[in-house]
């Protein structure tokens, strides 16, 4: 497992600008599609299936540009950069896209996922030989 976690990091490390940038793109357009382009989610509503969505997006985003940005700005930047971007989205998602509202509820998940994509990238390098 070790050998292909390192594989990855590699090539996310060589290729770190138009990953996350294609990321944050794929991101964004996710998130400002009309609430009619998304399936029902009925057994999913359960377990919050919307929520842990947000965590993933925004955990991945954070953890991503911590490595594109890894000596240029101070980290905490980002998650705050990130928990803002959550923010306005779900307003942009209120005042213009169809079928979708504004939920309280997807920006605490917005910022528990900006929060543990910065976690993750610190245990990241704790891991990392010197």
């Amino acid at each position: 497992m070790k050998p292909l976690l390192d594989k990855i990091f590699n090539f996310l490390d060589k290729y770190n600008r138009p990953i996350s940038f294609g990321w944050l793109l794929f991101c964004t357009v996710l998130l400002l599609l009309p609430g009619n382009e998304f399936p029902s989610l009925g057994l999913f509503q359960k377990i919050y299936l919307d929520k842990w969505i947000h965590i993933g997006i925004f955990s991945s985003l954070v953890f991503i540009f911590c490595f594109r940005y890894k000596k240029t700005v101070a980290w905490y930047w980002l998650v705050l950069l990130f928990s803002a971007f959550g923010y306005i989205i779900e307003w942009i998602q209120k005042l213009y896209i169809p079928f979708r509202s504004f939920d309280v509820g997807d920006i605490y998940a917005d910022i528990v996922g900006c929060i543990l994509g910065f976690v993750a990238y610190k245990l990241y390098l704790k891991s990392k030989p010197l």
